[in-house]
């Protein structure tokens, strides 16, 4: 509470949604790279373990197309999603630090805090690229496991015909 009432005397009702913006910033892109990594690898596994005939190479979506009764083996899916995950929350880490920043800029604001863009090019002079890897790996290791149980366990869902009581 004591924090809450500090952010309110200081910034008030807009301090509580520091950084919204920019977290979208982060999760929008993560969520279109992860998505469009996640179904390339999907299809590139169908295409292996499926191999099409002449007539579904002319497909766009060649290979789930033509085997819709089969579904892509438990593991598969898993380790789709956890290199789509890796892929994505590793390109994304680099705006994540600039919001953490951000988010925490409160606690001691001066000049170079003063907006998203300063403190992206104070990192940069700090440690040139390097800056925006910081926690990369720790990130990547923290959502990996949620983001790949969740989609294994949809796609189960989904293989299984559970997805229209899920919509209900």
């Amino acid at each position: 509470m004591s924090l809450a009432r500090q952010i309110y005397q200081f910034e008030g009702l807009l301090g509580f949604y520091r950084g919204y913006f920019i977290t979208l910033g982060v999760f929008v892109p993560y969520s279109m790279i992860y998505f469009a990594a996640y179904e390339q690898l999907k299809g590139m596994a169908w295409r292996q373990l499926y191999p099409s005939s002449k007539q579904d190479k002319q497909s766009r979506f060649a290979g789930q197309d033509a085997h819709k009764e089969q579904v892509l083996p438990f593991f598969t899916v898993m380790g789709c999603a956890a290199v789509a995950c890796g892929i994505a929350a590793g390109i994304s880490n680099i705006v994540d630090v600039v919001k953490t920043r951000w988010q925490t800029s409160i606690l001691s604001t001066t000049e170079e805090t003063s907006s998203t863009r300063r403190i992206a090019t104070q990192l940069f002079r700090q440690g040139g690229l390097a800056s925006f890897t910081r926690g990369m790996g720790a990130r990547i290791m923290w959502m990996v496991p949620s983001v790949t149980i969740s989609m294994s366990t949809f796609e189960w869902l989904k293989a299984h015909g559970f997805t229209g009581a899920l919509a209900s």
